[in-house]
């Protein structure tokens, strides 16, 4: 079976890997590693098309799937706690059975979105110090509508209303595709 598991993981066919995995009644440490990761790419990619609810479930159940194997998982973990700490922020109601952390954890600054919205949150919570330390190792010089975003952000805070502004009309009216950090 472990032909058809690496084809379906290397494919990103999340939900058919797992099944797999499942069929082998995950026995085996690496089955539920990878089992583990099924689940949490599973997730990011239902928050990535808006399924919120069905994230966060997801999201929840990597984390209960994480402790049962012996790989290395905090990041994923300090991950997951970062989308649902974001899904959290847009709905309580979504995450009301699952347990929340309070703020982001710095293991999950590998994650272009967590680190987007760890700065997000920093900003919203007056964390200067963390919100300066990290925009500057968070996002490189590139000119995506994340790294505007918290520029505009930034001259918001020191009281640069009328650039924020010039920045947030920027982005608003460009006609590119905006796709995850």
């Amino acid at each position: 079976r472990m032909p058809d598991i690496l084809s379906t993981f290397e494919a990103g066919e999340w939900r058919i890997c797992r099944d797999l995995c499942s069929a082998l009644s995950g026995s085996d440490d690496e089955i539920r590693f990878i089992i583990f990761l099924c689940i949490f790419n599973e997730a990011k990619e239902l928050f990535s098309s808006g399924e919120l609810r069905d994230a966060a479930e997801m999201f929840d159940e990597a984390k209960k799937y994480a402790e049962r194997t012996l790989y290395p998982t905090d990041s994923y973990v300090a991950e997951s706690d970062m989308y649902l700490l974001c899904i959290s922020g847009i709905s309580p109601s979504l995450t009301s059975d699952i347990e929340v952390l309070s703020s982001p954890r710095l293991a999950a600054l590998s994650d272009p979105f967590c680190k987007y919205y760890a700065l997000l949150y920093w900003a919203d919570n007056d964390d200067v110090v963390l919100f300066n330390y990290f925009r500057k190792s968070c996002f490189d010089e590139s000119e995506n509508v994340f790294s505007k975003h918290v520029d505009a952000i930034a001259k918001m805070k020191r009281g640069e209303y009328l650039e924020a502004y010039h920045i947030l009309k920027q982005i608003l009216s460009a006609s590119e595709n905006i796709s995850a950090p």
